[in-house]
């Protein structure tokens, strides 16, 4: 995986399913990197009445040799850190 932070601009549909077995499709924003990790950064694909339209969930990613998994971030000083370098990255002007 690249170490350059990427923002799609044809976002892809991501489907996760949550706790209740429910599919929730979401829009992928962006992956970048923060320390040694990789993240990837969601927004709801429809109107959802657990998450607002507007606010963007991160994850951790895990690449194996299945494909990619998606990891929450569990540690609230990891979810700080972590906030600070996707707003860092996603308004960085290149």
């Amino acid at each position: 995986m690249s170490k350059k932070n990427e923002v799609y601009d044809d976002s892809a549909i991501i489907s996760l399913e949550d706790d209740a077995g429910n599919v929730v499709d979401f829009e992928q924003v962006m992956t970048f990197p923060c320390g040694e990790d990789f993240y990837i950064a969601l927004t709801p694909a429809e109107p959802n009445d657990e998450i607002a339209e507007d606010e963007v969930l991160i994850l951790r990613l895990i690449e194996d040799e299945e494909g990619d998994l998606f990891e929450p971030i569990e540690s609230e000083e990891e979810l700080d850190r972590v906030w600070h370098e996707f707003e860092k990255q996603y308004y960085e002007e290149d």
